[in-house]
């Protein structure tokens, strides 16, 4: 297996359309790193420009230490799974498992063995003998896979892979391709755009916007401590609740608590600094002292089960975060998201009193976007968390 070294990489394509923006990175040997972002962020080209598929206009490329920046993609000793199976139609499952060993002049012997081997390692020797056309979107990912695993390359990326199945065999695909990385210790480059394959596969998370990284690392960290509005917002469905603070000479004011903050803050027209918490860190009930007091009536109620969304429509000053910026703010009620446990369609309508612990707040900088404050980014578990480093869910009272 092999590591990936990645130094200010760049793609800028005709009409200086920057795509990708100094990129640098470290990818361990046998990591799992997921690269999430939305649509035209740029993680895609970055993945291509690792399979050689697209070329660089700056920085380095290394895969097991060895520069291949300039090595032609079938020489890097890498495989790669696209969002489309790719499959040839009038091949067999076993035909086209073997088909890249055959370019390599692999004895037959050997290519037998080597294909039986990874279709007992996916669960598909029953389907070696069928054609693409009859195979489920399921399988035909398997076979898709199992064709690049057979070459056992260095380095297996995979772009969207799970894009075109339906939702639960997403589920269970995910589970199958974290077990078999797991278990082969492939260095695997894994692009998705769905921030629950980032979080439930990944060992470090890459989020991209705009052809840039915005933060880098586990789930947790991405999730408890994000780097900037862009990665609290992308993060979490649904998504973090931003309103607006008031800038004090030790730090931020929030409805009577005093927040302190290191670092300079800089406004953003009405907006002295963005307050954020996420939907699962509100509950229903009178607050104690020490924690956040919001009233509101619920405009929404969505029931899904195990679990309830409202958006309540809260006194708190409205701050409109779009791509990570502060856009426009209005001095009015804003809407803010609680997601609280069980079927609680009763709430409907309904006036509130909300609580939040102060300590599960998060503080940015209007102007920038980034986080400030001793809690920003350091990994440590924040208060409001329990011991393991995982939210605290509050229930609702």
């Amino acid at each position: 297996m092999a590591g990936l070294v990645l130094e200010g990489l760049t793609k800028i394509y005709s009409g200086r359309v920057e795509s990708v923006s100094n990129v640098t990175l470290t990818v361990a040997d046998s990591e799992f790193l997921v690269l999430l972002g939305p649509s035209g962020c740029g993680k895609s080209t970055l993945l291509r420009m690792i399979a050689g598929l697209e070329t660089i206009t700056a920085g380095s490329l290394a895969i097991g230490g060895q520069a291949v920046g300039d090595v032609h993609p079938r020489d890097r000793d890498i495989a790669m799974v696209f969002q489309n199976y790719a499959l040839y139609p009038h091949m067999t499952v076993r035909k086209n498992l073997a088909y890249p060993l055959k370019l390599q002049k692999v004895p037959k012997a050997e290519r037998r063995a080597k294909v039986e081997r990874v279709a007992a390692l996916l669960e598909i020797e029953a389907e070696l003998d069928r054609r693409p056309d009859s195979l489920s979107g399921g399988q035909r990912q398997r076979v898709a896979m199992g064709r690049a695993l057979v070459r056992e390359p260095s380095v297996f990326l995979m772009d969207e892979p799970l894009s075109n199945l339906d939702a639960r065999l997403r589920m269970q695909m995910r589970s199958d391709i974290s077990a078999l990385q797991g278990k082969l210790g492939i260095t695997t480059v894994y692009v998705t755009h769905d921030q629950v394959e980032a979080m439930t596969m990944a060992d470090r998370i890459v989020v991209m916007n705009q052809g840039r990284v915005q933060q880098v690392g586990r789930p947790t960290e991405v999730y408890e401590h994000p780097a900037n509005l862009f990665v609290a917002g992308f993060i979490g469905s649904p998504p973090m609740n931003f309103f607006a603070a008031r800038r004090t000479d030790g730090g931020v004011a929030v409805r009577g608590h005093e927040i302190p903050v290191t670092g300079a803050l800089d406004p953003c027209g009405e907006i002295d600094a963005v307050v954020g918490i996420r939907p699962e860190e509100v509950s229903f009930g009178e607050p104690d002292p020490g924690e956040l007091s919001i009233t509101g009536f619920i405009a929404a109620v969505e029931t899904l089960g195990a679990e309830t969304l409202c958006r309540v429509e809260a006194d708190l000053t409205a701050v409109v975060v779009e791509a990570g910026v502060v856009t426009a703010s209005a001095a009015g009620p804003g809407s803010f998201l609680v997601r609280t446990p069980g079927n609680r369609d009763d709430l409907a309508g309904a006036q509130v009193q909300l609580r939040a612990p102060i300590g599960a707040l998060r503080v940015f900088d209007a102007a920038s976007g980034r986080a400030v404050g001793v809690d920003a980014c350091d990994g440590s578990a924040r208060p409001g968390a329990d011991d393991t480093g995982q939210p605290t869910v509050l229930s609702a009272g």
